[in-house]
């Protein structure tokens, strides 16, 4: 089955049907997207998202900041709702003003690496209690949802729509190996980027400790993810202790939340 939903102007767009729970049911499809920034998106764009693949609710992840910089179009025809994981721009994270290259050579004279730097990151986005307070808002809206699909997504669709898609897919009940799996996933975009970067490192536009770091950066990483589930584990025990107790779902709420996208 091909999960990915193909837009011009919208990148890492998919959805999270057909993945199988543990006890052998399936996320439903055409109920659960997950995306980076749709700024880009034409009129037809949207009205294809409406149409075909049934959205009528779009969840924004990011910054006040990054949406004046990158709004949504005013030809969207689908209600967005603005729920941040973030409260306030993380260099690397959010999409702002600022220039990658910049952002990148200040982490560095910072002397920090960028997998230590993404762990920090990636700790912000799961102790926060802005984070924290976010992930509560969405799950709400996942419950109350009455027909049509959701849409969640913040810049790039990785990060902080990587850690809400692990949250949404622990506690639908798919098993944590498979997750891991779709977090590791690459579009196309991000792969060409990669070897655009490798490139500017062969003409010296960037020197290899730059380069290096903007691979790293732009790809996914397990470790990452290792590294959050390993907080987690260490001051909530597992993924459902911390959605039970970090972020307020009871097991009612587990219940209609199975009931409403699984099949």
């Amino acid at each position: 089955m091909d999960r990915w939903v193909k837009l011009c102007g919208a990148n890492n767009t998919r959805d999270l049907g057909g993945l199988r729970t543990a006890d052998g049911k399936c996320v439903k499809c055409g109920t659960l997207y997950r995306s980076g920034e749709l700024s880009g998106l034409s009129a037809s764009g949207f009205r294809m998202l409406k149409e075909k693949y049934g959205v009528s609710t779009l969840v924004d992840l990011r910054t006040a900041e990054e949406i004046e910089g990158c709004p949504v179009p005013a030809c969207c025809p689908i209600p967005v709702v603005h729920i941040p994981i973030l409260r306030q721009a993380m260099r690397g994270i959010t999409r702002d003003s600022e220039p990658m290259r910049k952002k990148m050579q200040a982490i560095l004279a910072a002397g920090m690496s960028e997998a230590e730097f993404m762990r920090e990151c990636y700790k912000e986005m799961v102790f926060s209690p802005e984070a924290r307070i976010g992930y509560r808002r969405l799950f709400d809206l996942l419950l109350s949802r009455e027909k049509g699909a959701v849409l969640f997504y913040c810049s790039a669709g990785r990060d902080r729509t990587g850690i809400i898609t692990w949250l949404i897919l622990s506690a639908l009940g798919v098993p944590e190996d498979m997750i891991l799996d779709d977090y590791m996933l690459t579009p196309g975009e991000i792969r060409r980027k990669a070897i655009g970067v490798r490139f500017l490192k062969a003409l010296r536009y960037f020197d290899r400790t730059e380069a290096d770091f903007a691979l790293a950066f732009m790809l996914p990483s397990e470790t990452r993810i290792s590294g959050a589930l390993t907080w987690i584990a260490e001051n909530y025990g597992s993924v459902d202790s911390y959605l039970r107790e970090g972020i307020g779902l009871t097991e009612e709420r587990f219940l209609q939340l199975r009931e409403k996208y699984l099949r």
